[in-house]
């Protein structure tokens, strides 16, 4: 998160880009590199399906926990990106996910309990630094398919915005003979 923070220029007194802890999709702007989101309470949460659209970018930080409840779908063409510095959490309602993920912490999926979940799809990338924990139990079913399921879109990659994929190097000349030294 923090590397992340820094290459896109998040400031300690930034502003946080919605008025409550739900994040609603914004409408797009193609001249915004990140939108920011420090939760008030306990975790901020998706509030509503997330549909990207083609030729839409979207990097979202937040500085705290994040909850999903609702299906976040990113079309082909489309760039979606969460950068999150606690957890997520994933409603046992929810069946879709697509975007690249950057987790400093767990990344769960809940349980409606007793066999009784859906299938949840993640089309895209994750990365949970502390590790991921899958929960979803789909009872007899769950012998013949997933439960959870991560499917790798390379799509994703190829259109990261520039900004987030530059690699910053330091090149320093050093006096002869001194390398190693």
């Amino acid at each position: 998160y923090a590397y992340f923070a820094a290459q896109l220029g998040v400031l300690p007194t930034q502003a946080n880009d919605w008025g409550s802890d739900t994040i609603d999709q914004p409408v797009y702007d193609p001249n915004k590199e990140f939108y920011y989101l420090n939760p008030v309470g306990t975790e901020a949460t998706i509030g509503a399906n997330w549909d990207v659209q083609p030729g839409e970018s979207y990097v979202i930080m937040v500085d705290g926990n994040l909850r999903v409840d609702n299906n976040i779908v990113v079309q082909s063409g489309g760039y979606l990106m969460w950068i999150v510095s606690g957890d997520v959490t994933i409603s046992p309602s929810v069946v879709q996910m697509e975007g690249i993920y950057l987790i400093n912490g767990l990344l769960t999926t809940e349980s409606a309990g007793a066999g009784g979940d859906v299938a949840l799809v993640v089309s895209g990338s994750v990365a949970a630094w502390d590790g991921v924990v899958l929960n979803r139990d789909l009872g007899a079913a769950g012998n013949s398919s997933p439960a959870e399921q991560f499917v790798y879109r390379p799509d994703l990659l190829l259109s990261m915005p520039r900004k987030v994929k530059t690699f910053v190097m330091q090149w320093r000349e050093v006096p002869a003979g001194t390398f190693g030294n």
